[in-house]
């Protein structure tokens, strides 16, 4: 997947949304699960290929049940939503 990794932590959807910024994102092939920081926020950008034909429910999942947050951006007609997922939420 395509991310970068935000050490100030202080990046807002507007400025990751910018088109000069979508070339600070990369894939990493040597990067695993557990070299990530802790203190950093992680930006992952994942391209979905939309097909209005199809009926079908998709599910994006993380494979860490520790994550303590995320927070998913998703284009829509009415703009950008914003959901908040991750082990936080449910405690």
């Amino acid at each position: 997947m395509e991310f970068y990794e935000d050490p100030s932590n202080s990046l807002k959807i507007e400025e990751v949304l910018l088109p000069d910024f979508q070339q600070k994102f990369k894939v990493n092939p040597d990067f695993s699960k557990n070299k990530f920081e802790t203190d950093r926020t992680y930006w992952v950008k994942v391209s979905i290929l939309k097909q209005p034909q199809s009926e079908k429910n998709w599910i994006l999942e993380f494979y860490d049940q520790t994550i303590d947050e995320i927070e998913a951006y998703i284009p829509g007609a009415d703009g950008v939503k914003k959901s908040r997922f991750g082990r936080s939420k449910s405690l």
